[in-house]
């Protein structure tokens, strides 16, 4: 059984992906998006997804080589 989709935004477009959770009226996945001491990206997803329905809101066209990893991540 598939539960509620919930959207997982990037650091690029938080704004967007408040007013599409807002207009759909469904959840935002909790995150974090930082850097290590050493500069590496890090992103953490703290809420479960499993069983989940996931739309990922990220541009790619401000810091592009960075948003990138961070949607891989």
């Amino acid at each position: 059984m598939n539960e509620n989709p919930v959207i997982v935004s990037g650091s690029v477009h938080l704004e967007l992906s408040l007013k599409l959770a807002k207009t759909l009226n469904i959840s935002l996945a909790n995150t974090q998006i930082g850097k290590f001491p050493n500069g590496e990206l890090r992103v953490r997803i703290l809420d479960e997804l499993r069983s989940k329905t996931v739309i990922l809101v990220q541009s790619l066209s401000v810091r592009p080589q960075t948003s990138l990893i961070e949607l891989v991540l």
